[in-house]
């Protein structure tokens, strides 16, 4: 009676921890076949497929094979699980402006064991342009231009080949994009400013500067010159990642806002009418339009001369305006009376 007779092989040199190995029986007059692992698992069959080692050392696998007479043979293969380096590292800041930027990665990886020489291998992509990529052991510091989410990967292999990876993710923070808008106005009125900003990501901060000392943390302020003048708006925002971006200052012209104000004469009556004189006593206007109660309508700075016919009180007014358009007006009452005047003739004709 021939006896049984049986080998086997397995599809892996170099195996690590927790990686895939098949093991595959050679037999001949066998009927049965039991594995031992050496770590506390056990199997039957032919085959053993994707067969794992959780820890590394060398593990004396056995496949006992029998016939149908009950005769035995066995083999003992030792495998050896070799060590697995740790990857691991830090980074000093992983948000940072796209305004010089220092992305400093310090390697604390564990070699724990691994079979030198030992591999090291790092990675810095993002969804727009080539990846970084550094086969070293250290990554010098990295001032990155693109924004947006990166991934950093860095990977350990040992001699073997037996491999672990570390990933973190960095956000480059863009510069926001401000602009400012705004007029011109006259002085003590009031201006509008607003302004347009472009952030992806984050809240932001406003600081205005009205270039007389004025300031603002408002996105859109309003603000009021109570000097004529040629003034600079300058505006600064900071995004809530510290990164800060800085409108195009803004020319804002200030101009003079004219005075209105009047005198008025009486000057005399003509029966049922009265002439009264109108003189300009205010500044800085050059176009003047005079308005009375009665509908009369003038223009001009003065002396304006009118003849009324109404009696009581009697209301005019004036709009004074410059060529930048600020304005300025002003009203007073009047009393007109006149004084009606008989004519007697001192000789009389047939």
């Amino acid at each position: 009676v021939h006896g049984p007779r049986g080998s086997f092989s397995y599809d892996k040199t170099s195996i690590c921890p927790n990686v895939a190995v098949n093991f595959t029986a050679h037999t001949v007059n066998t009927t049965a076949m039991v594995w031992d692992f050496n770590d506390g698992t056990t199997a039957t069959g032919s085959t053993y497929l994707n067969k794992t080692f959780t820890s590394t050392g060398k593990y004396p696998v056995k496949m006992v094979v029998t016939s149908t007479a009950g005769c035995k043979d066995s083999m003992v293969k030792d495998i050896r699980i070799f060590a697995v380096p740790i990857a691991k590292f830090t980074v000093n800041d992983d948000e940072q402006c796209v305004q010089n930027n220092s992305f400093v990665f310090t390697n604390t990886s564990n070699e724990n064991g691994a079979t030198a020489p030992v591999m090291y291998g790092w990675q810095i992509a993002g969804s727009t342009g080539a990846p970084i990529q550094v086969l070293q052991k250290n990554i010098p510091t990295q001032t990155l231009t693109d924004t947006g989410i990166k991934i950093v990967t860095l990977g350990v292999a040992s001699a073997e080949g037996c491999l672990s990876i570390q990933s973190s993710t960095i956000y480059v923070a863009e510069t926001p994009l401000v602009s400012i808008t705004g007029k011109d106005a006259c002085e003590n009125e009031e201006v509008q400013f607003g302004s347009s900003l472009l952030l992806n990501k984050g809240t932001a901060s406003y600081s205005w500067d009205f270039g007389n000392g004025g300031t603002s943390t408002s996105s859109s302020p309003k603000y009021t010159y109570n000097t004529a003048g040629a003034y600079m708006v300058n505006l600064t925002v900071t995004s809530s990642y510290g990164c800060v971006g800085k409108a195009t200052a803004y020319p804002v012209n200030v101009f003079v806002k004219p005075k209105a104000s009047f005198n008025s004469e009486y000057l005399m009556s003509r029966g049922l009418e009265t002439d009264w004189r109108f003189d300009f006593t205010g500044s800085g206007a050059t176009d003047l339009e005079w308005v009375f109660q009665d509908g009369q309508v003038d223009y001009g700075l003065g002396p304006i001369n009118k003849t009324f016919s109404a009696t009581g009180d009697f209301n005019v007014k004036i709009l004074a305006s410059t060529p930048a358009g600020c304005k300025d007006s002003a009203s007073a009452m009047i009393f007109l009376k006149p004084e009606l005047l008989m004519w007697l003739p001192n000789a009389f004709s047939p």
